[in-house]
């Protein structure tokens, strides 16, 4: 019996199309029973065909799990997972988490400040965020959304670092990660640029170096505060 919290053989990137391309081979190299987890970025019209074939290819294992970051590839792998044990998750890309680090500064007391406004001078004073605005930085949308993804064949949602503590649902399990997603924005394809093989694996160097997708990690978040 498969299970969100058991741990798999992880393949995949979630931003990068190579990875995605180099995937086939690499699911053609493993035992079919081992337990084989898939993660994948926003699928490309050219990346289709890829998708196509890793979910045939993930139909031949016993326990196989996929993570999709983009809308259309959730419907096409809600559409794959039926009738069978697999598992579906929503990714960090696509939960729609505010895990701007900013928002702590929101919620901490601070000085009053002179500031210019038009021809005068205003006083800014600090006031405590009401309550409805908290809930908001605290819930991803995904949450919003427990009854559609539940019917689409979602088994959980993956959760990163914010500065809030994230809610649990009901009726949505929460895969809490150990950082922190602060951009979103997908690869550009220049792969020629990047390391491959472990690289791909660790995560893509030209991501980091351009700021593109920065991952911080938990020890890294607790300094801070």
């Amino acid at each position: 019996m498969n299970a969100v919290g058991e741990k798999r053989l992880v393949l995949g990137h979630r931003s990068c199309p190579r990875a995605l391309r180099e995937m086939p081979a690499r699911l053609e190299g493993i035992a079919r029973n081992t337990p084989v987890e898939a993660v994948l970025p926003p699928v490309t019209p050219f990346l289709e065909e890829t998708l196509e074939t890793v979910l045939s290819l993930l139909g031949e294992f016993e326990d196989a799990s996929v993570t999709v970051n983009d809308w259309g590839t959730l419907y096409r792998v809600s559409q794959w997972k039926k009738g069978r044990k697999a598992l579906l998750i929503l990714g960090a890309l696509l939960n729609g988490q505010d895990s701007d680090p900013a928002i702590r500064l929101f919620l901490a007391p601070q000085q009053d400040k002179i500031v210019w406004e038009g021809d005068g001078a205003a006083l800014l004073r600090w006031a405590p965020p009401p309550e409805e605005l908290k809930r908001h930085w605290a819930e991803p949308s995904a949450f919003h959304l427990a009854g559609m993804l539940r019917d689409m064949g979602v088994d959980a949602v993956e959760a990163g670092l914010q500065a809030l503590d994230i809610p649990e649902p009901a009726d949505l399990p929460v895969r809490r990660l150990p950082w922190g997603v602060m951009s979103v924005k997908p690869c550009r394809g220049e792969c020629a640029k990047c390391g491959g093989g472990e690289i791909i694996r660790g995560g893509c160097r030209v991501f980091f170096d351009r700021n593109l997708l920065i991952w911080e990690e938990a020890s890294a978040r607790n300094e801070k505060r």
